[in-house]
């Protein structure tokens, strides 16, 4: 939970920003930078290709902000899916 201090029970977009342990905005790539609250949560998954301290930042257009704790982003190692049709060879 990333609290603004304001409850919200209604449906609007909102932005998400990261940023590494000095405050300055992380330089990794992310999965999704906009998502909308619909009655005033919602769940996500995102993704971030950097293994390092992070926090998030969400903000909305009304000047709602709200901060996530600092968290570990840890390695998981390359993933890698190969779809072949009928007929092809897989090429490493």
């Amino acid at each position: 939970m990333i609290p603004c201090g304001t409850v919200i029970d209604d449906g609007r977009l909102f932005n998400i920003e990261i940023y590494d342990e000095t405050g300055v905005q992380a330089v990794g790539a992310v999965g999704t930078i906009l998502q909308r609250l619909e009655h005033g949560s919602l769940d996500f998954e995102q993704s971030y290709t950097r293994a390092e301290n992070i926090y998030l930042r969400i903000w909305d257009d009304t000047g709602l902000v709200g901060y996530s704790p600092l968290f570990s982003v840890e390695p998981d190692g390359y993933k890698r899916l190969q779809i072949l049709a009928p007929g092809e060879t897989a090429h490493p």
